[in-house]
């Protein structure tokens, strides 16, 4: 859950596109192992069944994973394979 602690706290798309233009290399690496890791293990929908039971008005856990993969999104990174 650290990555969705770290990075899930950019929730609208200014903010997330910002966070991206200024991101460092390190960052950008964290977050593309993060994106490559679901995709390979295939646990995007374990994700969004997560997601489905815990919702993200009421868990802040959840938030912080929903909005995680907004960035992975924002960034074009894929992690889901409807996504390649």
């Amino acid at each position: 859950m650290e990555p969705a602690f770290k990075y899930g706290c950019y929730q609208f798309a200014d903010d997330v596109f910002d966070f991206l233009d200024h991101a460092t290399e390190g960052q950008l690496n964290e977050l593309t192992n993060v994106a490559k890791r679901v995709l390979e293990n295939k646990h995007y929908s374990d994700v969004s069944k997560f997601l489905d039971k815990y919702p993200i008005t009421d868990h802040e856990e959840a938030a912080a994973l929903y909005f995680l993969f907004g960035v992975l999104d924002h960034a074009s990174l894929p992690f889901d394979s409807v996504n390649e």
